[in-house]
Order: C-alpha cells, then structure tokens, then sequence
C-alpha cells in the first residue's frame, strides 16, 4: 500500500507561528535591542563588523576622542585573535602585539515589548586577555562608523534598551587610530 504525503497548508504553517492568549491570537515575533540608542548587530552580522577591522577606545571610554594620541585601546580583530597596535609594527620600543582572543555568539532572552511572547535576540562578542577568565558578553551597534559596545544584562521591560558600557572608533584594517604614533 503506497502512503500518501500530506503537506501543510500555507494556513496550517501560519497558524504555528502563533500563540493563543486569553482568547486573543498573538503574533510571536523576534526583536533586535538597541545600545544606546542604536540596533544592535544581529542574525550573525557581528563578524562583520569587527573581524578585520581595528577598534580604537580612549582613555574616556564612553567619548572617544576624535584624533588624538590618548586612544587606550587599538585593538585589531582577525580569526578570534586580537592585536594591539601600540606604536605600529615598525616600532623599536612599543611594537604591535597579540594581547588575547575574542568569541562571537548569538544571545535571546524572553521579553516583552509590547507583545506578548517576544524574545530578543542578538549577537554578541565577549574578550579574554591573557590567562584570566574570559570577560562580560557585549552586544555591539554599528553607526556611521561608531561602535557601541552594551553588556547583554539588559532589561526587556523598558523596550530593550540596554545601557552603553564603551563607545569605540571602527578603523579598516590593522592600523593605528586617529592621530596615533605609527612607529617610532
């Protein structure tokens, strides 16, 4: 006896994708958080804001400064590894150098913003220096060339808008930040 295939009706998919509430029917949606502000990177795109290029923070953390030698960090991103550009890979006494590693996840959570049986989601980077423990998850957003960097512990009741722990610079390539030393 030959078994027939049943398919799924376009109606019968749909109605799968949503829930029954209090006699109401709910669409059950995605939702991207945002970092100060700005969307954060999502749906795997993080790799691509930050593998090959080098991110610059200043000794403010939450205002870098625009061209100017204070950048703390110069932090090039490739393959998982991170380099710190210090003064440039032709310097004698402060020469570029791996300084640690970082890992690209996906994160969601259960939340609402609106709508009942929401989950945000979005991707995350977190960072390791050396041989201690590995440090806070980040969510990153990308605006016309600033990356803002939010910890993932952020509250879905109030829209999900997580609060900035560091703002950096977005530079092409291994290079120096704004107004850095390139050498000695």
């Amino acid at each position: 006896m030959r078994m027939k295939t049943v398919r799924k009706s376009p109606f019968v998919a749909s109605l799968l994708a949503f829930t029954f509430a209090g006699g109401q029917v709910l669409a059950v949606s995605n939702v991207v958080p945002t970092c100060s502000g700005h969307t954060v990177e999502s749906g795997g795109n993080i790799g691509s804001v930050l593998s090959g290029f080098t991110v610059c923070v200043g000794s403010n953390p939450t205002s870098p400064p625009a061209t100017s030698a204070n950048w703390e960090n110069q932090e090039f991103h490739s393959g998982g590894s991170i380099t710190d550009w210090k003064r440039g890979n032709s310097s004698k006494t402060d020469p570029t150098i791996a300084v640690g590693t970082y890992t690209l996840g996906t994160g969601s959570q259960a939340g609402t913003s609106g709508k009942a049986g929401d989950t945000w989601i979005y991707d995350t980077v977190q960072y390791k220096y050396g041989s201690g423990p590995a440090g806070s998850l980040y969510m990153v957003a990308l605006n016309s060339g600033d990356l803002y960097y939010c910890l993932t512990n952020f509250s879905t009741s109030n829209g999900g808008s997580a609060t900035l722990d560091y703002k950096g610079l977005q530079k092409s390539g291994q290079v120096g930040c704004p107004g850095n030393f390139n050498g000695d």
